[in-house]
């Protein structure tokens, strides 16, 4: 029997009234190669400090030296592979609300804003520090700020941000030979995108997958195979999985009963809620709760185990 092809969705809680978190230091400092396919719910921004390998971008692959960044939107499968000598690396990461960034910057101007998030999140890419210095020294002042946290860097770091998703909107029209397509890398993902980001905007009501099959001009029983092999999972394993990352950040950000959390993310019933919080979580609400407290950057890993085409 074919294994089966293991992808995991990789949930980042920001900090509230702040747009990024910075993962970088020994952490990072490891052998790449034995993570698994994988999708964040934001943005992800990488740069390799030293090392080689290969990036996987759903089907694609591209290769990686020192001083590669790469640019991923949210719900984009990825995983990093190392080189044949099984050597250290180290990579930084920002993992940034792009689209918060997007919205604030540009409030009085929203269908400017959002199609500025579209293009955005339309596509993923890599280029080398020479090719696009100014960007990477965009790039090197966040980290800079973040690793000091010297007086007004948070605003210091907000304003750096803008000007560096700009940058890279910029470069999206100068890029295409280096562009990973999601329409060229995994059958029909275009497609699938707008599926995501129906659900996006209507996790908390009732959430059919005819509608959503109808978003994307699929019928049910093709847009269900098309789903699964864009996603590695199904789409109601993905609802569950968004439904619960919205708890997550109002547990988070409020006091409120999880029973009320539950109703506006989309889970009228509470039993159903805990359940489904538990299974992708590997936590109840209430060990979540507890937990946030004592770490302000909480990471937790939703393991999707499923067969391509499922």
């Amino acid at each position: 029997m074919k294994q089966k092809e293991k992808i995991e969705f990789r949930y980042y809680e920001v900090p509230q009234g702040f747009p990024l978190i910075v993962l970088t230091g020994k952490r990072w400092e490891i052998r790449y190669g034995t993570d698994a396919m994988h999708f964040h719910n934001y943005l992800e921004i990488g740069i390799c400090r030293y090392g080689e390998g290969v990036m996987y971008f759903g089907k694609e692959t591209e290769p990686y030296r020192d001083g590669t960044v790469t640019f991923i939107p949210h719900n984009f499968p990825h995983h990093t592979s190392g080189g044949p000598h099984d050597e250290i690396q180290k990579w930084e990461y920002l993992f940034v609300d792009g689209e918060r960034v997007l919205r604030e910057a540009y409030a009085d101007r929203p269908q400017y804003a959002e199609n500025m998030i579209k293009r955005l999140n339309s596509r993923c890419f890599l280029f080398q520090s020479d090719e696009q210095p100014d960007a990477v020294a965009l790039l090197n002042i966040i980290f800079h700020e973040m690793e000091e946290k010297r007086g007004y860097y948070k605003e210091t770091v907000r304003s750096i941000l803008l000007a560096f998703l700009l940058k890279i909107i910029g470069l999206h029209k100068y890029e295409r030979e280096r562009t990973i397509y999601p329409e060229r890398d995994l059958p029909s993902y275009g497609s699938v995108m707008k599926a995501l980001d129906y659900v996006n905007q209507n996790y908390a009501g009732e959430l059919k997958i005819g509608d959503m099959a109808k978003v994307c001009n699929m019928s049910e029983t093709h847009f269900r195979r098309v789903f699964a092999e864009c996603m590695h999972t199904s789409p109601i394993r993905y609802i569950n999985l968004v439904r619960v990352e919205k708890a997550c950040d109002l547990i988070r950000k409020s006091n409120d009963r999880f029973e009320d959390i539950g109703v506006k993310v989309g889970f009228p019933v509470a039993a159903t809620f805990w359940r489904n919080f538990r299974n992708i979580t590997g936590y109840t609400p209430m060990e979540w709760r507890e937990m946030l407290k004592n770490d302000e950057n909480l990471l937790v890993d939703f393991k999707v185990e499923v067969l391509k085409g499922w």
